[in-house]
């Protein structure tokens, strides 16, 4: 019998039959962009909002619009339950952090990405309807995309940069990249897809030419291997391979011709010169929109007037392609063996680079793309497998990279995650997390497997569309740390629903579970107990509260504290008293009290700063600038013993931090220290890091 996502009856409006769908997967991809337009949802009192409406629209299907039966899948349970169980270890590893609240943040994105796959996988997914809801990502990401490059018209385009690379909207140049290129895979499906009119797939390829081509504005090293990696696997389980290949390459074709105008932008390193180079760029990419759309409608004709029913009339032509295809695969592959010479001097050379030349030699090339491999990833990884080697069982404690990072760095960069999805998990949880990931991630490909097997051409294409469109973030995210982008996550873990559960739509002559045959004998289904759906029911709702107020106490906490700095100057009264009740409400985060004690001892007020200070250092015992803020309050108040301990303690913690050494040496010299100007060093050593075009 055939599990259908129709209510009961057939006379229901199909408004009705589709909201379960439609409604949670237009608030998903409205939450989408709406994140994406604020930072990806990176702070914290932005994306917490965005998880509680998720909670509540979960909420409302498990309660209000309960999955039947027959709608249900013993694959999806398996796999919602694998990542449920990744999400508890994530929480229950904030009992052996060294700060106790990022790991619970990080459970509760986590826990997030896990609503939103639920929320999507509940049902299945009728073909029609998937094909709908990849048609409005597409078209809702790119129009993301065509906003920024019209807002790059408006005003200083500069604005959109950081160190020439387009960062807008993410305000992270290889986020914004792989936002774009999440939506790139089912753009070039829509384009190839035999069921679509020649407009629509003629606009889709428009679309995935400009998805690809503003993606390189933002000249991601590591999004160019993951779609390498990515383009690899899109093409190796798609359907309609030729086709799909054919896409793939007119828009490869585009960015080609395009690549000057595209990599000039980063060359424009000031103002004056930065609008006339995006508007090169513009015009490249308005003229490859154009061409494209005309590509991909007449391909569209010829494919279902000549190429389509040649195909269907002798099937051979279809292996003799695979075949061609394969060949076409080894001869590449011998090219860039005979280009690179000895594979295993050429990668020896390359990790290398990667390991020893950092950031010295990335603008030895004429663009990112082709100068050296270095940063200081390598660093960052060799810190996270350290202390993977320390701690092997359940980790440093999700997301606590950070304060061990600081200790035993060789690079000057301070990031709060390992900058590797993989390295970040293994370092934080554990081997325990680590296999509970590969469990959930196993069960969600044999789903994905699953679901693609079962169907049809027209709907496996979508499967794998969908599928490759998560892919794009998790291979991306192996090297990077978009994880932390909630519009990312939510974006890839709907697809990934998706994937999972779309089906073909059922024959207009067949009999379904909904509406059973003319001379079927109807037999009404046996209810379950009342005792139970109560039972059920009364845990979901128990579930839900928990999640709410795990979500609730630090969203909240987040927004005061945002609000207290916004007037911290102007009112420090009205600042501390949010700071309190910020502290109450995140239990574990050290901001809220560290932020009091800095605005306490900006205004003299040396008592209460001490005591902020020690309340922070309770929550989070190894806080470099909380021993460093407190070290200068007691030598203000001659306690000049006391605060060399503390300095020596904040020196410990980070000692490749110099404005540390420059307060320590103000203290033993029996200098007064201004923390106006220590804040101002740190400021500037952030934005030297960040380099902001102009």
């Amino acid at each position: 019998m055939r599990a259908s996502a129709f209510p009961s009856t057939s006379r229901a409006p199909l408004l009705v039959r589709a909201a379960p769908l439609a409604i949670p997967g237009a608030a998903i991809l409205v939450g989408v962009i709406v994140l994406a337009e604020s930072h990806g949802g990176f702070a914290s009192s932005v994306w917490y909002p965005a998880a509680l409406t998720a909670l509540a629209m979960l909420a409302v299907l498990l309660l209000l619009a309960t999955p039947r039966p027959q709608e249900r899948s013993r694959g999806i349970t398996l796999v919602l339950g694998a990542y449920g169980l990744f999400c508890a270890f994530s929480y229950l590893s904030a009992l052996w952090a060294d700060v106790p609240g990022q790991a619970w943040d990080a459970a509760n994105r986590d826990l997030l990405y896990g609503i939103v796959l639920a929320i999507v996988a509940l049902r299945a997914w009728p073909r029609s309807w998937a094909l709908a809801a990849l048609l409005a990502t597409v078209a809702g990401v790119a129009g993301v995309g065509i906003a920024a490059l019209v807002d790059s018209t408006q005003g200083n385009p500069a604005r959109l940069f950081l160190d020439g690379r387009l960062a807008f909207p993410f305000g992270y140049a290889n986020a914004t990249a792989d936002f774009w290129l999440i939506a790139l895979w089912p753009a070039l499906w829509l384009a190839a897809a035999p069921q679509l009119r020649w407009w629509l797939r003629g606009l889709a390829l428009g679309a995935a030419g400009v998805l690809m081509e503003i993606s390189v504005l933002s000249q991601s090293r590591g999004a160019v291997l993951a779609f390498g990696l990515t383009a690899v696997l899109f093409i190796a389980f798609v359907p309609r391979r030729w086709p799909a290949l054919l896409m793939l390459g007119a828009c490869g074709a585009a960015t080609a011709v395009s690549w000057s105008a595209l990599t000039g932008v980063r060359n424009a390193r000031v103002v004056g010169e930065i609008g006339p180079a995006l508007s090169d760029a513009r015009r490249a990419i308005v003229i490859s929109l154009v061409v494209l759309a005309g590509v991909g409608a007449a391909f569209a004709w010829a494919d279902r007037n000549i190429i389509g029913p040649r195909v269907q009339r002798r099937p051979s032509l279809l292996r003799l392609g695979n075949t061609l295809l394969g060949g076409l695969g080894a001869v590449v592959l011998i090219v860039v063996l005979a280009i690179i010479g000895n594979p295993a001097s050429w990668a020896q050379a390359r990790y290398h680079d990667f390991k020893t030349s950092g950031y010295s030699k990335v603008n030895s090339g004429g663009s990112r793309f082709t100068g050296s491999l270095g940063s200081n990833r390598y660093d960052f990884y060799r810190v996270a497998i350290d202390e993977f080697a320390k701690h092997p069982v359940g980790g440093l404690g999700a997301e606590n990279f950070a304060v061990q990072y600081l200790q035993h760095r060789r690079s000057d960069e301070t990031p709060t995650y390992p900058h590797s999805f993989a390295f970040g998990t293994l370092a934080g949880v554990g081997i325990i997390g680590s296999v509970l990931f590969l469990g959930f991630l196993g069960l969600a490909l044999r789903a994905v497997a699953s679901a693609a097997r079962r169907a049809g051409v027209a709907t496996t294409g979508l499967v794998i569309a969908a599928a490759t469109g998560f892919a794009m973030f998790f291979i991306h995210g192996l090297a990077d740390w978009l994880w932390q982008f909630p519009a990312l996550g939510i974006l890839a873990f709907a697809l990934l629903g998706l994937a999972m559960r779309i089906q073909a739509d059922p024959a207009p002559s067949e009999p379904s579970s909904d509406r059973p045959a003319a001379d079927a004998v109807m037999i009404p289904p046996e209810e379950p107990p009342r005792w139970r759906a109560v039972l059920r029911r009364g845990a979901v709702a128990v579930g839900v509260l928990t999640v709410a107020v795990s979500f609730a106490l630090p969203g909240i906490a987040a927004r005061l504290t945002e609000s207290a700095y916004h007037v911290s100057a102007t009112d420090p009264a009205l600042a501390i008293h949010r700071l309190s009740r910020a502290e109450d409400l995140n239990f574990m985060r050290a901001d809220a009290p560290l932020a009091e004690g800095y605005i306490a001892q900006a205004i003299g007020d040396n008592a209460s700063a001490r005591a902020d200070f020690h309340r922070a250092l309770a929550r989070e015992p190894q806080n470099w600038f909380t021993y460093m803020l407190l070290g200068i309050l007691e030598a203000d108040d001659g306690h000049r013993a006391v605060a060399g301990r503390d300095l020596a303690t904040a020196y410990a913690l980070n000692p490749r931090q110099p404005v540390v050494a420059d307060v320590r040496a103000q203290v033993l010299a029996g200098q007064k220290v201004d923390i106006r100007v220590v804040a101002a060093q740190l400021a500037a050593q952030l934005a030297t890091r960040l380099k902001p075009t102009g």
